[in-house]
């Protein structure tokens, strides 16, 4: 099982979350300048490269921990996933992801 975590964990230092932001931000511009002023044009390039998508996941957020499957992203480009009920969750943020 891989485990996606936080910076803080891996570099053992604090980061600014919008620095990291600005820089990701900034460079996606860089590349895709045409890009910016079409969001679905943005989410369709997100979805082909869904890494998540059909993967089970377990997800601890502020609210709780989620289990279920990767189901794609959302039109506001959140994580979007298949609880075993049936349910679609909806993930924007979330302190820990793992995957199988």
């Amino acid at each position: 099982q891989s485990t996606a975590t936080s910076l803080y964990e891996i570099i053992e230092c604090e980061s600014s979350r919008w620095f990291n932001l600005g820089e990701i931000i900034a460079g996606f511009i860089d590349e895709y300048p045409k890009l910016i002023s079409d969001f679905d044009t943005i989410l369709n390039w997100g979805r082909q490269r869904d890494f998540l998508l059909g993967k089970e996941l377990q997800i601890k957020t502020a609210k709780g921990e989620i289990e279920g499957i990767g189901a794609g992203l959302g039109e506001a480009g959140e994580l979007l996933v298949k609880t075993s009920d049936d349910k679609i969750i909806p993930v924007m943020s979330a302190e820990q992801l793992c995957y199988c």
